[in-house]
C-alpha cells in the first residue's frame, strides 16, 4: 500500500468522523517511565521513555515521545512527532488520525512517514482504554502496522499511570508510565 494511499484514507477517515462538542478526553499531559523494546531478529534492550501532548485546538493536538533503551551492549534512541484531529464521539470518548514522522537511532540513523487511527474512551473518571493501529514506512523496519492497546489510570486530575503494548511482526513495545496532566 503507498504512503499517497494511506494518506487519502486517513484524511477522509477524519474528515468524514463527526466533530460534536469539545469536551472528552484530554490532550495535555506529560508521561515518563519504563520502555521495554523487543525488535525482530534483534535481543531485548529496555529503558526509559517520555510523551507529551498537548491540544493546539477543541479538535487538533501535538504528540511526541522519546525512547532510550539499551541492553546487551546494544542502545537505541526511537522518537516520533505527529499531529493528530481528534473528533469527539461523546463528553466520554473520541476517534483520532496522526501523521507524522518517526526516527530511529540504532547504531545509523533511520528516519521515516507514520500514521495511526485509533481511539479513546474513558470508564468512570479514573480509566480511560484506548487502541490505535499505526503504519510506519521507515528505513529501518520497512513497511510495517503495528496494533497497540492501553490504559490510563488516574489517581487525581493531575497525576496517573499509564500502560502501553504495541506489537507488529516486526517489534514489540511496551510502556509503564507515571502521568501528569495540565
Amino acid at each position: 500500500m503507498t504512503t499517497l494511499r494511506i494518506l487519502a484514507a486517513l484524511a477522509a477517515a477524519a474528515l468524514c468522523a463527526p466533530a460534536f462538542a469539545a469536551g472528552g478526553p484530554s490532550y495535555d499531559y506529560l508521561e515518563a517511565g519504563y520502555t521495554y523494546l523487543d525488535p525482530d531478529d534483534f535481543s531485548s534492550v529496555d529503558g526509559v521513555g517520555i510523551t507529551g501532548s498537548m491540544a493546539l485546538t477543541p479538535n487538533a493536538h501535538v504528540v511526541a515521545d522519546y525512547d532510550r533503551v539499551t541492553g546487551g551492549g546494544a542502545k537505541a534512541h526511537l522518537s516520533r512527532v505527529a499531529i493528530g484531529l481528534n473528533s469527539y464521539i461523546d463528553h466520554r470518548s473520541d476517534f483520532i488520525v496522526r501523521v507524522g514522522y518517526a526516527h530511529a537511532k540504532a547504531g545509523s540513523r533511520e528516519h521515516g512517514f507514520m500514521a495511526e487511527f485509533g481511539g479513546r474512551i474513558i470508564f468512570g473518571s479514573v480509566l480511560e482504554l484506548n487502541s490505535f493501529v499505526t503504519y510506519y514506512d521507515d528505513t529501518l523496519f520497512g513497511e510495517d502496522i503495528s496494533l497497540s492497546v492501553g490504559a490510563v489510570y488516574s489517581f487525581s486530575e493531575r497525576f496517573g499511570v499509564s500502560a502501553r503494548v504495541d506489537a507488529s511482526s516486526e517489534r514489540t513495545v511496551a510502556q509503564a508510565r507515571l502521568r501528569y496532566s495540565f
